[in-house]
């Protein structure tokens, strides 16, 4: 026994339909149809090998929304029917099977292994590499919470090497104001720096609104070492006394602790206070 579902509405004075061979092509039709027209029924009919149509049950639909089954017998009343099951096949659409991913061969295998530690190597050498913590899944490299082409906007404005860019992106440092200009002249030195050489070289570029002194410098080489901490970022800026109103700078890899973990070295060296 074959089965199909009608869907009747009226237009004007006439009642027409469409028919359907699924059930699930049936209800959209008829649900679509009663939003636009305000109501639509749904038979489901049974179709005998000797061509005669009977009535299984019906669903009346009122504005997109759909009541319960009503169970109908006899044979359903003459209809015009406007699109039959063969107009209405192809709307509702075929699945398409998703092509299965080839299997990658060994060589293809060892090439992915090799990208992904480049990868992780390129994240060591500019900062932004994190190491995995117990109890949640490792990422590998710290994923940025700008734009991906934020590194590259930061060399720009800053006019830094992409390493400098790397770590202050790593960090979510504000790319304006005095604080980047501090963190940039720790960084760029790449070596220890006295604050007194920040002071005097931020005082004689003439992109100061006013003369800094020492006590700026610190504030914002610790609102640094705050930021890389917060960020969990493999650097720090060590402060060494030198004198009443001057301390040694120096930007350093660290070691990161994680809890219930032994601390790990950072493969770039120890800090070096200089």
């Amino acid at each position: 026994m074959a089965k199909i579902f009608q869907v009747r509405y009226t237009v004007g004075d006439k009642t027409v339909a469409h028919e359907h061979y699924t059930e699930k092509g049936g209800r959209a039709d008829a649900k679509a149809l009663s939003k636009v027209i305000g109501n639509a029924m749904l038979g489901e009919i049974d179709i005998a090998e000797d061509g005669l149509r009977t009535m299984a049950r019906v669903w009346e639909f009122t504005g997109g929304e759909v009541g319960k089954p009503i169970k109908r017998e006899g044979s359903p009343s003459p209809v015009d029917v406007i699109k039959s099951v063969e107009d209405t096949r192809q709307p509702e659409g075929k699945t398409e099977k998703k092509e299965k991913k080839q299997k990658l061969t060994d060589e293809e295998k060892i090439a992915k292994i090799k990208a992904e530690a480049e990868e992780k190597l390129k994240a060591i050498e500019a900062g932004t590499f994190v190491l995995p913590v117990k109890g949640r899944k490792a990422t590998g490299t710290k994923k940025p919470k700008a734009d991906v082409d934020r590194v590259a906007k930061l060399m720009e404005d800053l006019g830094c090497t992409e390493k400098a860019a790397r770590i202050i992106s790593g960090a979510q440092l504000n790319a304006t104001g005095r604080r980047v200009r501090v963190s940039l002249a720790v960084i760029n030195a790449e070596r220890a720096i006295l604050a007194s050489e920040i002071v005097t070289a931020l005082n004689s570029s003439g992109k100061e609104d006013r003369e800094i002194d020492f006590g700026d410098v610190m504030g914002a080489i610790h609102h640094l070492n705050y930021l890389f901490s917060r960020e969990n970022q493999p650097w720090r800026v060590t402060i060494h006394s030198k004198g009443e109103n001057d301390n040694i700078l120096n930007l350093v890899p660290v070691k990161i602790e994680y809890e219930n973990e032994a601390p790990i070295e950072s493969e770039e060296g120890s800090e070096d206070a200089a």
